[in-house]
């Protein structure tokens, strides 16, 4: 299946390696294909999807001159978006390797300094370049009427009231917007690499890009993340990343909802629970 997906994409770029592609990812939005360690193709799964990669390719190019770090910038495509190449960033996901604390601090000092470029760029550029703004409301209206209910009697009040609990959100800058360990790359030395996958890139709360690192990351790296990230993160800003991060099983909730899968819905349902206020 694989290479009858790469046959017609190797035909329009020659330039392809020939080897065989090995896929790396059969996610949610995109099947993504290492070609012989050298070109990364994703392939979106649905239109909208489609539609989030045009916007990429126009932002992701002002990203690449303007952050401290790599991140994949789009050579290869269609007319149609149905696919996009990028040069790989050579790398190990966060999550699959274990770092020395002193390793940890220098991964998380970069990251600071990282997100406080990437907060502080201008979001009018960056939304003429096609970044969309953040749409959490239209969410939350389909976790209240689709997911709630989901819910069994006794936690819906208060569930409901953590959804409608009003958001006092920062000023809105251009955002990762989903940054976990098995989006950010190490290298060899310990270094952060590059990142990758910015698909729910959106200009937003910069509390958005802060859910995994000061609540699941490894103590030595979110030290130092609070430490090198500027202009400082105040108690407004960890009450929304608290927010964010009980927010996140409902959006998964959702999408597996609406992807009728009921085995990984319930699993989502489970972790609403936990996270619940």
């Amino acid at each position: 299946m694989t290479e009858e997906l790469l046959a017609p994409i190797r035909k329009r770029h020659p330039e392809l390696p020939a080897g065989p592609g090995r896929v790396i990812e059969d996610g949610w939005d995109f099947l993504v294909v290492d070609l012989d360690d050298e070109w990364i193709l994703r392939v979106p799964r649905r239109p909208s999807v489609r539609n989030r990669l045009q916007a990429e390719m126009g932002f992701l190019p002002l990203l690449a001159e303007r952050l401290p770090v790599r991140v994949p910038v789009p050579e290869l495509t269609d007319e149609d978006r149905s696919y996009v190449g990028y040069r790989k960033i050579h790398g190990r996901g966060l999550h699959e390797i274990e770092l020395p604390s002193f390793q940890l601090e220098n991964v998380g000092r970069q990251l600071g300094e990282i997100l406080s470029v990437l907060h502080g760029l201008p979001s009018a550029e960056l939304s003429d370049l096609g970044m969309p703004f953040n749409d959490s409301q239209d969410h939350v209206d389909g976790m209240l009427t689709e997911v709630l209910p989901l819910l069994a009697p006794e936690q819906r009040g208060r569930a409901e009231r953590f959804l409608r609990h009003p958001l006092i959100a920062g000023n809105a800058t251009p955002t990762h917007a989903d940054l976990g360990p098995d989006h950010i790359l190490i290298n060899e030395e310990g270094k952060v690499a590059g990142l990758i996958d910015w698909g729910d890139s959106q200009i937003g709360d910069p509390a958005l890009d802060f859910c995994w690192l000061l609540k699941r990351a490894p103590a030595a790296l979110r030290r130092a993340v609070e430490l090198s990230y500027q202009p400082g993160i105040d108690d407004r800003m960890r009450d929304q990343i608290d927010h964010y991060f009980r927010l996140v099983p409902w959006h998964d909730a959702l999408f597996w909802l609406r992807e009728d899968n009921e085995a990984l819905l319930s699993h989502q349902l489970e972790r609403i629970v936990v996270r619940l206020p």
